[in-house]
């Protein structure tokens, strides 16, 4: 009761010792309901209460919820706070319903023989609870998969791999697993309990750490990695949240082993998702690059440096803009953050997070060694030097030796005026009084001549390229190498064969693919215009032809290598537009309105590598747009060139109902002098796309970087031997499937023909499916009459499965036999079709419904007989048409049979020999009527009176002679009912 007076007091101070009070179940229901009134006020206290566990809210309305006990009385429903939080109430909830029913008042709940005590966390994967093992008398951490994604074979795959993974490491520094389980088919682990909080919590709470601390955490968790790297396991994810800091004990204990992954294992650079974080990513991380053990330490770095700086190495806006700046970026030395860190904390962070793997620590023992020598100086410096490896910095001599080499250059460039103003006049010069010391001089520099693309024959260059483009739900990337050999030089045109294509991938922002995601290129506006191309031709192998000018305009271009999201054709990105002469800067302004464009016209004039609206597109009209850029000089050094660059590409001002977008950009290109080719081009864009209200954006991130002839030939050699395996595969597929043919074409043994019989006459239907599916799969050479009237039987079956097996096996034993399909395809719809020259005459039966040829215009075409005369005419319509005007009264020369094999109607009430007219009695006897008989269908049948009225009756209302007559008429049907109808 003490604490609910200071906490419902006025001038009550926050004290840490009721939120521990709190996550210990020592409050009573009022002292929770006035911590809950303190938190409505105190945001220092929700802090608190976020790091030590989830948000506050989710906290009580857990507790609340779970805890419905006389210790622990369970949230009042008619709470505005809680009513209002419907998040919390639903997580409290769905909390309460993974446990399973306790007889401990105390516990919130039971998961297997563990009760729980409380939730420590909840993350994207699942949910930790603090659990009490009775079996041991101790206390325990349980990871319980999320039951969304319990179903999931990868996210199961994952958590196991967790759990495996952590327990082949058993080091002090690394988590200990007890045991993996599963509660209601939902799959957990069971851990040891670290009291305390997380690397991330604490410095979300104090900031930078002391030099001291950042060593003693650095060491361990180093030791942690080791221990891993040891067992053939790269973490993958080191960052300051998987890092426990244990109370009490200065022990680091390094968790979630969730993305750990077997060094040689091949899957580490097929991602589907966005795995890691990528703050603490390395730059062959975040660039999908075959990873080793010294990827870690490039996270081991990061986590250094943010615990000695106070903030992340790389930040920036979005998750693509963070991946590019540890790609492209160095992050500023951390002395130039916080002075105080170390000159040799300083290289041991900067080598650690340096862009080549093999340029950091050869291993995680390596840098355990160096941190654990640091401390030990730090806490005894006269007993314990520093490490000589730290002491020096090759990047701090180069920058010496560069500081020197300036100066000495500007101590000679202010000292040449001072000694030609002490030369005597020219006259006294002639005869020199002195030996003649040896002139300084600077060679005289060439004049720089302007840009050009002036190429050899022959000359071959590629490149890396590499475009990602940032969605809302998704992060595709586009990569592969592009190369280009010149073919020819004609006055200012220059020919050139472009090689390549960009393999694309996709990674989810959120695990596992949604269920409703953002669209490929389909921005809300009409389903045609410049956003809607289907097909786009950039990641295919393709081979284009390009004739280009020696100040980069396009002259012409044959082939299609475009990508979407106004990326522009592939082939192009490498070639900018240069200035006429020698400029510090230029602008390029070009504009365009295409109104019909069709498959086979090129756009004109051109929209230079940009261009939006693609190739090969279906007649479309589209909007005028502008496309600016502009270039300035920004540094010349030898033969390379840097360039800064902006772009913008822009519709005209929206108009409503219509598609406006935006696509600005800016960054770096570089040109070689020497070889007349563009170096690397990095830039980075933003695409926005509008209509009406709504607006989508779109990053994109363009790379290119030209390739070194040792890398292009590796490269090459990669690919001939992909091609070899692809060529080996091919050939073990022909080789299967000529022995299968082999075997389809064997004849059957007496045996097996005997076998084969008794199965297609016999009950058992298993057997004779078996039998059939056996026989469709052979390719008989020579036609076995028996077997295939054994087949045909079949036809007939109750089964359906069974008529489409005795359909496929017939195609393949009766060469006269024709499926449904292939004739409907000549007699279905309008056309013409071949006579067969089968004559109807007068004797010839002919009913209503039958497909027959008829004459029309001097050629035949499929009809349906709809009426048949006394007289022998016959009312016939053309197929494919339904209306009356096609029909047509032709006499029996105009009509001629169709082929025999051709499947009838499933009717056929006889010939009009038999059937023209007929006196027809109802059951009773009382009424007769005389009518022709025209169908029956499902058990009714259809007379046409004389009158030319037509009359259905149900079949069971005839008289037992009719009834009669009409079966008979259909077993004397001999063409069988088509079992596919």
């Amino acid at each position: 009761m003490r604490r609910a007076r200071r906490m419902n007091s006025k001038h009550r101070t926050c004290q840490s010792d009721w939120i521990e009070a709190f996550l210990d179940n020592r409050l009573d229901p009022q002292e929770t309901r006035a911590l809950q009134e303190h938190l409505d006020e105190c945001e220092s206290c929700r802090q608190a209460m976020d790091e030590a566990c989830a948000s506050p809210a989710d906290w009580i309305a857990v507790r609340l919820s779970l805890g419905e006990s006389r210790a622990v009385p369970s949230c009042p429903r008619d709470d505005s706070r809680f009513a209002a939080e419907t998040a919390s109430e639903e997580r409290a909830a769905y909390y309460r319903s993974l446990l399973g029913p306790t007889d401990d008042p105390r516990m919130l709940g039971r998961i297997g023989s563990y009760e729980i005590v409380g939730v420590l966390g909840c993350g994207g994967m699942g949910i930790v609870f603090k659990a009490y093992d009775p079996t041991l008398n101790r206390y325990v951490a349980i990871k319980l998969l999320a039951p969304h994604f319990a179903s999931s074979a990868a996210a199961r795959e994952r958590f196991f791999r967790e759990a495996r993974a952590a327990a082949a490491v058993i080091h002090e520094n690394v988590i200990a697993i007890h045991t993996v389980a599963t509660w209601q088919q939902t799959p957990y682990i069971v851990m040891h309990l670290v009291s305390g909080q997380t690397l991330q919590q604490r410095l979300a709470s104090v900031g930078m750490l002391g030099l001291r601390e950042t060593l003693r955490i650095g060491l361990q968790v180093a030791a942690g990695l080791a221990a891993a790297h040891e067992q053939g396991l790269i973490h993958r994810d080191v960052k300051p949240a998987n890092i426990l800091l244990e109370a009490g004990i200065d022990r680091v204990v390094l968790t979630d082993f969730g993305l750990a992954r077997a060094v040689d294992d091949v899957r580490l650079t097929q991602r589907d998702t966005l795995l890691g974080t990528p703050q603490y990513m390395s730059p062959e991380q975040a660039a999908e690059l075959p990873l080793d053990f010294r990827t870690d330490l490039f996270s081991l770095g990061s986590v250094l440096y943010e615990c000695c700086c106070g903030r992340p190495a790389f930040q920036a806006a979005t998750s693509y803009g963070v991946l590019r700046k540890i790609i492209d970026h160095t992050p500023p030395p951390p002395r130039d953050v916080h002075p105080d860190v170390p000159h040799w904390l300083e290289r041991i962070i900067d080598r650690l997070m340096l862009k080549r793997p093999q340029d950091r620590y050869p291993s995680a023992a390596e840098v355990q060694r160096l941190l654990k020598q640091c401390l030990a100086h730090l806490e005894q410096p006269k007993l314990a030097a520093l490490p000589k490896a730290i002491l020096t910095s090759p990047v701090k001599r180069a920058s010496f030796l560069l500081r020197s080499t300036a100066m000495t250059v500007l101590l000679v460039a202010l000292l040449i005026p001072v000694a030609l103003w002490m030369l005597p006049p020219a006259s006294d010069r002639s005869t020199p009084t002195v030996p003649e010391a040896p002139a300084v001089t600077a060679a005289a520099e060439p004049a720089e001549t302007p840009l050009r693309y002036d190429w050899q024959v022959g000359q071959t260059f590629a490149y890396n390229a590499r475009v990602v483009v940032e969605l809302p739900d998704r992060i595709e990337t586009y990569q592969g190498t592009v190369q280009y050999t010149v073919n020819s030089v004609e006055r200012d045109h220059r020919r050139v064969t472009y090689q390549g294509g960009l393999a694309n991938s996709t990674r989810w922002k959120s695990e596992g693919r949604p269920s409703r995601s953002f669209p490929p290129f389909r921005p809300p506006g009409p389903s045609r215009g410049p956003f809607s191309r289907s097909d786009f031709r950039g990641g295919e192998q393709t081979t284009n032809e390009i004739t280009i000018s020696s100040t980069g305009s396009i002259v012409s271009i044959k082939g299609d290598s475009h990508l979407p999201y106004l990326i522009g054709n592939v082939s192009l990105l490498p070639f900018e537009p240069l200035p006429d002469s020698m400029a510090p800067q230029w602008e390029i302004t070009t504009e365009a309105a295409v109104a019909e464009k069709d498959q086979r016209s090129n756009l004109r004039p051109m929209f230079g590598p940009f261009d939006p609206f693609g190739r090969g597109m279906q007649d479309q009209t589209v909007q005028a747009a502008t496309e600016s850029r502009t270039y300035e000089i920004t540094a010349s050094q030898g033969p390379l060139v840097t360039v800064a660059k902006t772009h913008e590409l822009k519709s005209p001002a929206p108009v409503e109902g219509e598609v406006s977008f935006v696509l600005s950009g800016s960054g770096t290109w570089q040109f070689c002098r020497k070889e007349h080719v563009s170096e690397s081009l990095r830039m980075d864009h933003k695409l926005l796309i509008a209509k009406d209200n709504q607006q989508v954006t779109v990053l994109i991130g363009i790379e290119y970087r030209r390739l070194t002839d040792a890398e292009l030939a590796e490269r090459q050699a990669a690919r001939q031997e992909q091609l070899a395996e692809h060529q080996r595969r091919a050939d073990e597929l022909a080789r299967a499937k000529a022995e299968q043919q082999r075997q389809a074409e064997a004849p059957l043994t007496e045996d097996e023909r005997a076998a084969m019989l008794t199965a297609l006459d016999g009950s058992d239907t298993t057997a004779l499916s078996q039998a059939l599916e056996e026989l469709a799969e052979k390719d008989p050479q020579q036609p076995d009459a028996e077997i295939a009237e054994a087949i045909r039987r079949a036809l007939s079956h109750a089964d359906r499965p069974v008529r489409e097996a005795a359909h496929r096996a017939l195609l393949q034993w009766s060469p006269e036999y024709r499926p449904r399909g292939e004739l409907d395809r000549r007699y279905r719809g309008r056309g013409s079709v071949e006579s067969t020259a089968r004559v109807v005459t007068a004797d010839t039966p002919l009913y209503v419904g039958q497909i027959v040829q008829s004459l029309n215009r001097n050629r035949w075409v499929a009809a349906d007989i709809l009426e048949l005369y006394q007289d022998g005419q016959v009312k016939v319509r053309p197929r494919g048409w339904t209306t009356t005007a096609w029909d047509k009264v032709v006499t029996r020369d105009e009509i001629q049979l169709a082929p025999e094999h051709l499947f009838q109607p499933y009717w056929i009430p006889g010939s009009s020999a038999e059937n023209d007219l007929r006196n027809w009695t109802d059951a009773t006897g009382a009424h007769v009527i005389e009518a022709e008989l025209l169908d029956v269908v499902d058990g009714t049948v259809r007379l046409k009176r004389q009158d030319g009225r037509e009359v259905s009756v149900p079949l069971d209302r005839l008289s037992q002679e009719d009834q009669q007559y009409i079966q008979r008429r259909s077993k004397s049907d001999k063409h069988p009912p088509n079992p596919f109808d």
